[in-house]
C-alpha cells in the first residue's frame, strides 16, 4: 500500500492505524530506528495514532515503523515522512510482513 499525504510546516496532523488481532497485539513505534520523540502517541486494542503538532523538518523527517506483536506472530509497516523546507511531508506506507490475524490499514485524519 503506497500513500502520499502533504504537510504544511506548522501544521498538525493525526496519523492513524487500525488493525485488529487476537489476542489484541501490543504496538510499538519507531523512528529511523530510535524510540519515537516529537509526537503524540496514543494506542488502543483496535488502533494507535501518532499526533504530529507543528511539522518540523528535523523532528519530524525520518522512517516511522508500527510494529504489532501477539502471540500468534508479528507484524510491521513502514511510514517515510519528508518535511521539505516550507511545504511537503510525504508519506509512502508499505506493508514488510504481515499474519493472518493482525489486519492493520492506515488513514490520515485532518
Amino acid at each position: 500500500m503506497n500513500v502520499a499525504e502533504t504537510l504544511v510546516t506548522g501544521e498538525n496532523r493525526r496519523i492513524t492505524v487500525r488493525f485488529s488481532g487476537t489476542p489484541a497485539p501490543e504496538v510499538e513505534w519507531k523512528r529511523d530506528g530510535e524510540s519515537v520523540r516529537g509526537v503524540q502517541i496514543e494506542s488502543s486494542a483496535t488502533s494507535s495514532s501518532i499526533q504530529i503538532n507543528s511539522c518540523d523538518m528535523k523532528k519530524h523527517s525520518g522512517t516511522y515503523t508500527i510494529s504489532l506483536r501477539n502471540s500468534a506472530g508479528h507484524a510491521s509497516t513502514e511510514l517515510t515522512i519528508k518535511v521539505q523546507g516550507m511545504c511537503n511531508t510525504l508519506a509512502d506506507i508499505s506493508w514488510q510482513r504481515s499474519l493472518s490475524s493482525i489486519d492493520a490499514s492506515l488513514k490520515f485524519k485532518r
